[in-house]
């Protein structure tokens, strides 16, 4: 019996969620190569995103490696990664019967504020950070520490996530699992689990 829905951050609850296509979208107007520019967020971002380097560091280092104000680096993202309006009626539905989780690798003080801004903690029952507790997906120890935050068994669990990397474990651990691609496949994907969605 599916008791919890668990939702990952960025490329499900946001529109996009992966630095790689932004880097090459933007490297052109901050007169950059992609690949460089992408491996200059990449090496504060996976420090920042377990808790190993100060997050407001990734917007001041980047925006100082580009030459540009850190307020418009910031702006640039924020809006690139956008907010996935839509999923939001089916999150209230969902939140009639199930338990909701977010499951995200993320840096502190970018996620707590779209978190804020979009009112989510009213909607979720836990939200559960890579920089909180030390590692990131697709490492076991975040699927099993979600676990043990819920309460709840693998089988009781279903995981939605965009990126393909993040699937095999929690399946292999026993939750059902879904490789997001659009709100769509995702009410598909959940009926087919037993989910009632009316």
């Amino acid at each position: 019996m599916i008791k919890a829905i668990i939702f990952d951050w960025g490329g499900v609850i946001t529109q996009n969620g992966k630095l790689v296509p932004f880097a090459k979208k933007y490297s052109r107007k901050y007169g950059k190569d992609s690949e460089e520019f992408h491996s200059e967020m990449r090496k504060i971002w996976e420090k920042a995103k377990i808790g190993k380097k100060e997050s407001k560091l990734f917007w001041k280092n980047i925006a100082k490696y580009l030459g540009i104000s850190q307020e418009i680096f910031e702006q640039d993202l924020k809006n690139f990664f956008g907010f996935r309006e839509k999923i939001i009626p089916l999150l209230y539905k969902l939140k009639e019967k199930y338990q909701l989780a977010i499951l995200s690798n993320q840096i502190k003080d970018w996620f707590e504020s779209e978190t804020q801004k979009q009112g989510l903690k009213k909607i979720f029952n836990k939200i559960i950070v890579s920089y909180e507790v030390g590692f990131s997906k697709p490492d076991p120890r975040i699927f099993k520490k979600t676990l043990q935050i819920l309460g709840l068994k693998p089988e009781e669990c279903i995981f939605v996530d965009d990126s393909e990397k993040n699937i095999p474990f929690p399946k292999k651990l026993g939750f059902k699992t879904i490789h997001f691609k659009n709100i769509k496949q995702l009410k598909k994907e959940l009926r087919k689990l037993g989910v009632k969605i009316c």
